[in-house]
């Protein structure tokens, strides 16, 4: 009974769990990161470009970068949610914010619980042209 609920908390996702060791390698502080880190994962890798599963991934890339993407919210809202459903059941997103500030950046807010836990979090990824950052924020 007790390797079962060990085994439940060590959640492993479709983003590698990896152990912070001598090469580098990055390492999940929790179960949000990792799930975090799932969900990243499925709503930046298009669709069939992924070798053994062609259809994982989502439709995000292709409305991202429209001219009019802040009245488009509620298709970005749509991608996120059905990819979260499709292929991270494990999370469940409460909200979804698309920000564009003056730098010429998108912004993607995203607040979401784990099924089992009702602990919202709130992360934000930050997309310019050159780079993405993906920063915490508030419900840490």
């Amino acid at each position: 009974m007790a390797e079962a609920a060990a085994r439940q908390r060590d959640r492993r996702g479709l983003a590698l769990p990896a152990i912070r060791i001598a090469g580098g390698y990055f390492a999940s502080k929790d179960r949000y990161d990792t799930a975090w880190g799932d969900l990243l994962l499925a709503i930046f890798t298009p669709i069939n470009t992924r070798p053994g599963n062609r259809r994982f991934g989502s439709a995000l890339a292709t409305v991202l970068f429209e001219p009019d993407l802040l009245r488009r919210q509620h298709v970005v809202r749509y991608i996120i949610g059905e990819t979260a459903r499709r292929w991270c059941p494990h999370i469940k997103i409460r909200r979804t914010l698309v920000k564009q500030p003056k730098n010429r950046s998108i912004q993607l807010w995203i607040s979401f619980h784990l099924t089992d836990e009702q602990a919202e979090k709130e992360r934000m990824v930050e997309l310019t042209n050159n780079q993405i950052k993906v920063l915490a924020a508030g419900g840490n």
